[in-house]
């Protein structure tokens, strides 16, 4: 769950949960090129780590590409780290979660104002036991519906070009 906004030092409602329901996670917003806390993000050394949320690429209302921000946007990313990593059913995703917050990186910001640190689930699932690196994003899956959904004759230049290439990379 987004940890709220703006800036405070505490995790507003659901997030705030996550003190005392273990299988509720929340995200502190922080900016992936300085590895700070996002200003308008809300945290508290309970959180359950951070994630990218300022600037992040997102499909706006008329199928464009557009940069958005707020702690709303780093909980989806702590929630794909967590089915990418139960993914196959191997783990558990609630030892997925768990294994994700106690290996959190910890970013240049103090204890309370990252959570358990920035998440990464290649160290999460060794920690598990996995030999192997986490599962790719299921591209082929995605690949229809964002063609589908992309309004290509809207989508120009630079943005057309880099869903392009993630596509085919991916």
């Amino acid at each position: 769950c987004p940890a709220g906004t703006p800036g405070r030092p505490e995790l507003e409602y659901p997030s705030r949960y996550s003190e005392t329901q273990p299988g509720v996670k929340s995200s502190i917003a922080f900016v992936e090129a300085t590895d700070l806390r996002a200003d308008f993000s809300n945290y508290a050394v309970t959180g359950s780590g951070a994630a990218p949320g300022q600037q992040v690429l997102s499909i706006g209302r008329d199928g464009n590409l557009v940069r958005v921000s707020g702690t709303s946007f780093s909980s989806p990313h702590m929630a794909r780290l967590i089915a990418m990593g139960a993914t196959g059913g191997r783990y558990a995703p609630a030892a997925v979660a768990q294994a994700l917050q106690a290996t959190a990186r910890d970013t240049t910001e103090p204890d309370p104002e990252e959570g358990a640190g920035a998440w990464h689930l290649e160290a999460a699932l060794r920690t598990l036991g996995a030999s192997t690196p986490p599962p790719p994003f299921p591209v082929n899956e995605v690949r229809p519906w964002l063609e589908k959904r992309y309004n290509w004759t809207r989508v120009e230049g630079a943005a057309k070009t880099a869903i392009r290439d993630w596509l085919n990379a991916t």
